[in-house]
C-alpha cells in the first residue's frame, strides 16, 4: 500500500522536495582489537545510531530484534569484524537498501587494559544494498570516557550522509542527548545482552541509577517489568520517559497497557490518548475503546468501530465488539462480531466458543471466572509503515 501511495504521489513533488525513502540497518560494530569483554561497545554503537537516525525523521530503521533473526538466520556470530560481503549479505538478507557498519580501535594507553582515559577511534561505512557497492567512510576518535559524544558525531556524520536535508549544526545536534556517562552506558548495553530477566533487571538499574537522564534504561525497564507481570513497577519507569526520547510514544502505548493490566483504566486511556494524538492507528483506538468500556462509557463501541474501519481484515476488532456486548448480557447484538470473526480468521477457536454461547443465550455463563477478561489488547505499536505513508503524503520523502 505504502508503494501505491508513493507512486500517486510521485507525480505531483519535485525531486528535490522528496527525499528517497530508504530502509537502513545498522550493525554492531566491531572490535578490532586484541582486548576482550568490550561487545558492549559495539553494541552500543548499533543501538544509539539507530535511534539517533529515527529520532532525525528517517523512517525505516529496522530493529534491533530484526537484526538479531537475520544474524541467526545467517549463522553470523555478533561483534566479529565483518567482511564487506558478509555485511551486504546480512543486509540483503532483510532487504535493507542501506547498510551502516564498522569497527572500533583502542588506540592508547595500551592493548592490556581499557581505561575511560583509553583512545578509541570508531570508523563507520555505508553499503548500498541496491547498487552492490560501498559508499562513504566517516570516523569519530576520542576518549572512552567520551563515548556519548564520540557516538552522536558518528550519527551526525551518518545523518549528513544519508539525508543531510535532515542533519542540522553538530551542536545543535548534539545539544538533544545528554552526555551519558560511559559506566551507565556500559551496565545498559550488558541489560540487553543479558539472556536471564533477573541479570537484565540488574544491569539495567544499575544503568538507571549510575545517570537519572538516562531515559532509554528507564524504557528498557518499563518494557522488562510489564513482560514479567509487574505492572505497577513497570509504569513507575514508563512515566519517566520523556517527551525528548526517541520511545516516548512506544513508552506511553506500554504505560497504557501497564495500567489496564493493574485496573487502572481511566489512566489507561489517558496514555492511550496520547498516543492516539500522534498515531492514529488501529491498535491504539482498539485499546482505548477497551480502557472505556471498563469504565462503561458508551462511547468504546464508536471508538472500536473506527478501529475496526482502520483494518478491516483484524478478527480482534470484531472479536472484541462481540465480547463488549456478550459482557452486558446482549446476545444478539454481540452475535454479529464473534461472526466475523469468525470470517476473518476461521481458526479463531475463541470465537467459534463465543458464538454458541450467544446463540444458546445462557445468563449463567456470564458468571463463569474463565470466561472473563477475555477481550483482545494490542501489545504491539508498530509507528514505521505510519511514519512512512505520514511522510509520503506530507511530501517528505519519495519512493525508492
Amino acid at each position: 500500500m505504502l508503494r501505491l501511495i508513493a507512486i500517486l504521489l510521485a507525480g505531483s513533488l519535485s525531486a528535490q522536495e522528496r527525499p528517497e525513502l530508504q530502509s537502513i540497518l545498522v550493525l554492531p560494530f566491531a572490535n578490532s582489537t586484541a582486548v576482550r569483554g568490550l561487545d558492549w561497545i559495539g553494541e552500543s554503537l548499533a543501538e544509539t545510531l539507530r535511534d539517533r537516525l529515527v529520532a532525525a525523521g528517517l523512517p525505516h530503521v529496522f530493529e534491533r530484534g530484526e537484526r538479531l533473526e537475520a544474524y541467526r538466520r545467517l549463522s553470523v556470530r555478533p561483534y566479529v569484524p565483518l567482511t564487506r560481503a558478509t555485511a551486504l549479505k546480512i543486509g540483503l538478507s532483510v532487504d535493507a537498501d542501506l547498510i551502516l557498519y564498522g569497527d572500533y580501535e583502542i588506540l592508547s594507553p595500551s592493548t592490556s587494559a581499557v581505561t575511560p582515559q583509553s583512545s578509541v577511534r570508531f570508523t563507520a561505512r555505508v553499503l548500498d544494498g541496491r547498487l552492490l557497492r560501498s559508499g562513504l567512510e566517516f570516523a569519530s576518535t576520542g576518549r572512552l570516557e567520551e563515548l556519548a559524544v564520540l557516538q552522536n558525531h558518528l550519527a551526525w556524520q551518518a545523518l549528513q550522509a544519508l539525508a543531510p536535508a535532515l542533519a542540522p549544526s553538530f551542536t545543535d545536534f548534539d545539544r538533544n542527548y545528554p552526555a551519558i556517562r560511559v559506566n551507565a552506558i556500559e551496565s545498559y548495553v550488558r541489560g540487553l545482552l543479558a539472556a536471564k530477566a533477573e541479570d537484565k533487571y540488574r544491569f539495567l538499574s544499575e544503568a538507571a541509577r549510575l545517570d537519572e537522564r538516562y531515559s532509554q534504561a528507564r524504557f528498557e525497564l518499563g518494557h522488562l517489568q510489564l513482560d514479567r507481570g509487574n505492572f505497577k513497577d513497570a509504569a513507575t519507569w514508563l512515566e519517566q520517559v520523556p517527551v525528548s526520547d526517541v520511545h516516548h510514544l512506544e513508552a506511553s502505548f506500554l504505560l497504557g497497557i501497564a495500567r489496564y493490566r493493574a485496573g487502572e483504566y481511566a489512566a489507561s486511556e489517558q496514555a492511550f490518548e496520547r498516543v492516539l494524538a500522534d498515531l492514529p492507528l488501529s491498535p491504539v483506538l482498539n485499546n482505548v475503546a477497551l480502557a472505556q468500556a471498563r469504565q462503561g462509557r458508551a462511547k468504546s463501541a464508536e471508538t472500536l468501530a473506527k478501529a475496526s474501519e482502520g483494518d478491516p481484515t483484524d478478527a480482534d476488532y470484531a472479536f472484541n465488539a462481540g465480547y463488549l456486548l456478550w459482557r452486558q448480557g446482549n446476545f444478539k447484538g454481540a452475535l454479529p462480531g464473534f461472526e466475523a470473526a469468525l470470517s476473518r480468521n476461521p481458526d479463531d477457536a475463541e470465537a467459534a466458543m463465543f458464538l454458541g454461547l450467544c446463540q444458546r443465550a445462557d445468563p449463567a455463563s456470564l458468571k463463569e471466572a474463565p470466561l472473563e477478561n477475555r477481550e483482545r489488547l494490542k501489545t504491539r505499536l508498530d509507528e514505521t509503515a505510519y511514519r512512512q505513508l505520514k511522510m509520503l503524503v506530507e511530501g517528505g520523502l519519495k519512493p525508492r
